[in-house]
């Protein structure tokens, strides 16, 4: 091997091969001694300064403990920890680990996120990689592992959102490519290239960090929660692209009278209205688009995006407050599958049942495309 490394109680031996010369090695020895005028009992109580009680862990934890003494000892803390970094540029946020990163002068490598609000870290990286003051601040938000909530953190869920809108993508495209001999791809119908992200990485994704920012189940608010749906809002529907839906609805004969004040949503979902008209009339979608069409501009009511109308819906709300903003809010938290009576002060589940409505919504919609 070209490193080795020993570590003893008071130092530890570093060994590595030279990258230049050939037959050379590098040795480092790093330890330390106490030094004889010091009084023992004066030193402990100096280097206890320094440590941290951990929920979960007993005793009081030091540099000195942490690295040399408790190998593969882990500690939880909340991952409400995240929010200082979530809110400042400077830092970088992985959302699946709870990892953070500050430029290339320190990070804090955190092993996994733990149940729907912790993240799991090993105290040895903690302590080798992260000064005292850091350290202190992390220490805040320690939890005993039996506070771990069970069930998926929202950032998985933002993920798996955005697989199924990715999959959506494609799929429309590849369907309307099929029906109507076009040349499209998911890039057509969504600005956002899944390509792109997945070599890149989800981080270097901006629209993406704020719908899978962490959720403060203690204290997420109605304005967090109508924040968090404009965000969504934007991603899912501000994403979609209105040119090649305006020329999807045209090749399907909608009159452009009817259509030239619809925007991207309302586009998408008259082809969805018309596929279903279709596949419940038995009518070809080819050679009966006169009569297709005619019906679907009959149709007062749509089913298919309901939930991201609902979005849009809350969005407005919070940019136009009228005196009938709460009935809006609560049809609006209806149609997403959320009781408005049953939410008190805290939108935490509100918000959790958002993303897994909106999921199985797309999951609908992509098992509609793929046995049409």
């Amino acid at each position: 091997e070209d490193y080795y490394i020993e570590e003893f109680k008071q130092f530890e031996i570093r060994l590595q091969r030279s990258q230049n010369k050939e037959n050379f090695a590098h040795l480092e020895v790093n330890g330390y001694r106490l030094l004889s005028n010091w009084n023992q009992s004066d030193l402990e109580d100096n280097i206890s300064i320094l440590g941290h009680y951990w929920e979960g862990i007993e005793g009081k934890v030091t540099q000195w403990r942490a690295r040399f003494e408790m190998p593969y000892q882990y500690i939880y803390v909340l991952d409400e920890v995240l929010a200082k970094y979530e809110r400042d540029d400077d830092y970088k946020v992985n959302y699946e680990t709870g990892t953070v990163t500050y430029s290339n002068q320190w990070a804090v490598n955190c092993f996994a996120r733990i149940g729907k609000n912790a993240i799991k870290i090993e105290l040895k990286k903690l302590y080798e990689g992260t000064s005292l003051e850091i350290i202190d601040f992390w220490n805040k938000f320690s939890i005993h592992p039996s506070k771990i909530i069970e069930g998926e953190n929202i950032s998985l869920k933002a993920k798996r959102l955005m697989h199924e809108y990715f999959l959506f993508g494609n799929n429309f495209s590849n369907f309307f490519n099929n029906l109507l001999g076009m040349d499209l791809t998911a890039l057509d119908i969504i600005t956002i290239d899944e390509n792109y992200i997945e070599y890149t990485g989800w981080s270097n994704f901006p629209d993406y960090n704020p719908i899978a920012s962490h959720i403060n189940f203690s204290t997420f608010s109605k304005e967090d929660f109508v924040s968090r749906c404009k965000k969504l809002y934007i991603i899912l529907g501000e994403n979609l692209k209105e040119k090649t839906l305006r020329k999807i609805v045209e090749s399907l004969t909608f009159p452009v009278s009817e259509t030239k004040s619809y925007r991207s949503l309302k586009l998408l979902e008259l082809t969805f209205a018309y596929l279903k008209m279709a596949s419940e009339s038995g009518l070809n979608p080819i050679e009966d688009k006169t009569i297709i069409v005619e019906r679907v501009l009959e149709i007062k009511e749509f089913d298919n995006l309901t939930k991201l109308f609902a979005l849009n819906d809350i969005r407005q709300i919070d940019s136009h407050k009228t005196s009938d903003s709460k009935s809006k809010l609560n049809t609006a938290l209806s149609v997403l599958g959320i009781k408005a009576n049953s939410i008190a002060n805290n939108y935490a589940e509100a918000c959790e049942l958002t993303y897994d409505n909106l999921i199985k919504m797309f999951k609908k919609i992509n098992n509609t495309l793929l046995t049409k």
